[in-house]
């Protein structure tokens, strides 16, 4: 990740966000802004598993509304 960043900048992409890591698949992020304003994300270590393994029982996203995305409101903070 290091290196794709350190490679990424000097060809002109700007770092946006991260790195980081997502909550669901656990994978490492960065999101870059290109020399023609498109946004790319990076990333790397996305959670791999095999059809019947059961590795992990399902889970909601979130408490307050299981099984159900959130969607922001329209204010500056999303309230």
């Amino acid at each position: 990740m290091q290196t794709a960043c350190d490679f990424l900048s000097v060809n002109g992409y700007k770092l946006l966000w991260g790195p980081g890591r997502h909550g669901i698949g656990h994978n490492l992020f960065t999101y870059h802004r290109s020399p023609a304003g498109l946004i790319t994300e990076l990333f790397a270590e996305l959670d791999r598993m095999k059809r019947g393994t059961r590795y992990f029982e399902p889970r909601p996203w979130h408490r307050d509304n299981p099984q159900r995305p959130k969607s922001m409101g329209q204010g500056p903070l999303g309230l």
